[in-house]
């Protein structure tokens, strides 16, 4: 099914082919591992594969569209969220066979990369000691996080949640996870035009 128009609603109770096919098949031989590389169960991902696209963003070879959760502080104040580490493929051999040692758990620190010909909004994170740079957050969470860690930065953090060797492809290898506890709840970044909804004209 195509969607011609953008600002009209379309509804079905199962989830659209065009997303469904941003999904790794369940007969493909890897698809426990694809499932464990995720850190998602087998009951998640057959009753909620919305999970599955949000972990993933529906990324394909073939396209540059990338789909992904909305951002949101919670009531309390806290925001969590899991990623993949961008910019991994770019490292060198020696990095990413430091981050095969690296723990769940461990912090990664923060950095505002504006210096970054490329993406000068860029978030870079970084190991406490600088010996394991391995890549960026992905573009979907920088407003947000640039605004925490401005205003807000001793309690935003960044933490590993699962290291996925190889054969694990590199952009599913570093799965983190992005913590936030005592902030408010109508930060301005959330209104970025990054998460702008359509509106007809």
């Amino acid at each position: 099914m195509s969607f011609p128009d953008f600002y009209q609603v379309y509804q079905q109770p199962t989830l659209f082919a065009n997303f469904h096919n941003r999904l790794l098949p369940t007969s493909r031989p890897d698809y426990a591992d694809f499932l464990s590389w995720l850190a998602v169960s087998s009951e998640t991902a057959t009753d909620h594969p919305l999970v599955l696209l949000d972990r993933t963003n529906g990324t394909r070879q073939t396209d540059a569209v990338e789909l992904f959760r909305r951002p949101s502080i919670q009531a309390d104040g806290s925001l969590e969220t899991c990623f993949f580490i961008r910019g991994l493929r770019y490292r060198s051999n020696e990095v990413q066979a430091l981050i095969d040692k690296l723990s769940p758990g461990t912090q990664f620190l923060m950095a505002l990369d504006i210096q970054n010909p490329q993406d000068s909004e860029a978030v870079l994170l970084r190991t406490a000691d600088d010996i394991v740079v391995p890549g960026y957050l992905p573009r979907h969470l920088v407003p947000l996080t640039s605004q925490l860690l401005r205003t807000y930065p001793a309690q935003v953090k960044v933490v590993v949640e699962k290291i996925n060797p190889a054969p694990a492809p590199v952009q599913l290898r570093l799965l983190c996870r992005l913590q936030a506890n005592d902030v408010p709840t109508d930060l301005p970044a959330l209104r970025d035009t990054m998460y702008d909804e359509l509106i007809r004209p």
